[in-house]
């Protein structure tokens, strides 16, 4: 067995040392070296830093650190409809979850002015924390006010039972203009807050029953990797799902899975095999249902009631480090069950002769009747495929016609199938027809005999005829 010896050494402007892992990190981060005291094959010195740049070490024992970038995000909706509560957060950070922290868009009407309350708070130091700020498209005529109410917030973070954040203003003023706005919150010590307001005051008279949504994001970086140091977090990188649009008629599936924009931990793109998928809540539709697979494809049942429908779902990744629970972020999507009911087309022409096949809507349904091109539904024919050899054209009645002499094989017709009278928004669906061209039947071949098998069967018929011939003698 080999054994490896070495010198643990640290440097800040000259001297030596015994150093401290669990020092937090500074402004001028300490750098330690390992230098190999024998000849082992090993590298001779390994340098990292007090900023967590370990990841050359990984195998050492002891207490390590790791650098991690913050993404955080939150959103909520405004909606003073009756009835509506003032809508809904669909992203929030909660410490309550066993995320590093807490952070939220609160909100409420005036008469016609959005307040949009946002409280930070970390329970761990981060380092060059960012705010971006996106506010909801708002009227030509709104003007838009900011300020920084700390004091507030020490009592209304109590009543929703955070942790005891120290709750302080916000020092630099914000930057930008439009909807989108940047604040500068600087390196934020463990169990700090800071909270903000944006006010949309919208000319008289505008409604304020329409949904309104607001993006809250947190960039910079703090430090993962010390259990129970409270200036590291048990946490990396929150895994992000990001929300979703699916507009599908009954008895389809989503082609995309809802995971298709989201990522995992360390910013990974979320797939089944590194995070756990699971619903929330489903909606349910007065017939029929709406479901998500283990993929995160969504299903509409057939007879499915055609409305607009929130799925909650939310994406988890594995406890590590520190951690003792798995880390969960969950996001609403939007699934529109539109008023179309096509059903699958599969059409069959042969190639050497060409032909043109039934409609396309010959089939389907809009809202509950059969679907009648110029009537009830419009029909847009989508990119032709393109044959080696010929041409498959969709009509504007939705037949397809394939021409003499096109190549075989099997073909998928793109079109567009919507409703009259047209809806905002457009209630459509991308459908796609199958063509197969056939090629002609090959004619079944005739056995034929070689020369020596004529000769053999020759000899053979001579041969009966003497023996015929003897036999009448």
């Amino acid at each position: 067995m080999r054994i490896a010896r070495w010198r643990f050494g640290w440097r800040q402007g000259g001297g030596e040392g015994d150093p401290n892992f669990t020092t937090a990190p500074t402004a001028n981060p300490i750098t330690y070296t390992l230098t190999s005291l024998g000849g082992n094959g090993l590298p001779a010195q390994v340098v990292f830093s007090s900023e967590g740049v370990c990841s050359t070490l990984p195998m050492l024992s002891g207490v390590h650190t790791q650098t991690c970038n913050v993404r955080w995000q939150a959103r909520s909706v405004m909606n003073d409809a009756p009835g509506n509560s003032l809508a809904y957060f669909l992203e929030t950070v909660a410490a309550s979850r066993g995320e590093p922290g807490n952070m939220e868009v609160q909100h409420w009407t005036s008469g016609t002015t959005l307040n949009w309350r946002n409280p930070v708070a970390a329970r761990y130091p981060i380092q060059n924390a960012v705010v971006t700020v996106t506010l909801p498209p708002t009227p030509s005529g709104t003007t838009v006010s900011y300020s920084t109410p700390a004091g507030a917030m020490q009592a209304i973070a109590a009543s929703l039972g955070w942790p005891a954040y120290t709750w302080g203003p916000v020092v630099a003023a914000p930057s930008g203009t439009g909807n989108v706005r940047t604040i500068t919150l600087g390196n934020m010590p463990a169990n700090s807050g800071f909270s903000f307001t944006y006010n949309q005051t919208m000319p008289a008279g505008t409604p304020i029953n329409v949904d309104r949504e607001m993006m809250l994001q947190l960039s910079g970086s703090y430090m993962r990797g010390n259990p129970g140091d409270p200036n590291t977090s048990p946490s990396c990188v929150l895994p992000v799902p990001n929300p979703d649009t699916f507009v599908l008629g009954p008895g389809s599936i989503s082609t995309d899975s809802v995971l298709a924009n989201d990522t995992a931990d360390a910013g990974a793109a979320a797939t089944p095999s590194n995070v756990t998928l699971s619903t929330v809540s489903a909606p349910s539709p007065a017939a029929g249902s709406i479901t998500m697979d283990a993929n995160g494809f969504i299903t509409v049942a057939p007879g499915t009631t055609p409305g607009i429908y929130d799925y909650i779902y939310q994406i988890c990744v594995p406890a590590s480090g520190a951690e003792t629970a798995p880390v969960c972020r969950s996001v609403k999507d939007s699934v529109t069950v539109v008023s179309l009911d096509p059903q699958p087309d599969a059409f069959s022409v042969p190639a050497i002769a060409g032909g043109t096949t039934s409609s396309v809507v010959a089939n389907d349904q809009a809202s509950g009747v059969q679907a009648v091109i110029g009537t009830n539904v419009t029909l847009t024919p989508g990119t032709p495929p393109a044959p080696s050899a010929g041409a498959i054209v969709m009509n504007p009645d939705g037949t397809i016609t394939v021409a003499p002499n096109t190549t075989p094989g099997t073909y998928n017709v793109p079109y567009r199938l919507c409703t009259v009278p047209a809806s905002t928004p457009a209630t459509c669906l991308d459908l796609t027809a199958r063509v197969t061209v056939a090629a002609p039947a090959q004619p079944t071949a005739v056995p034929t005999l070689t020369a020596w098998a004529l000769i053999l069967l020759g000899t053979l018929v001579g041969g009966l005829g003497v023996r015929y011939h003897r036999l009448r003698i």
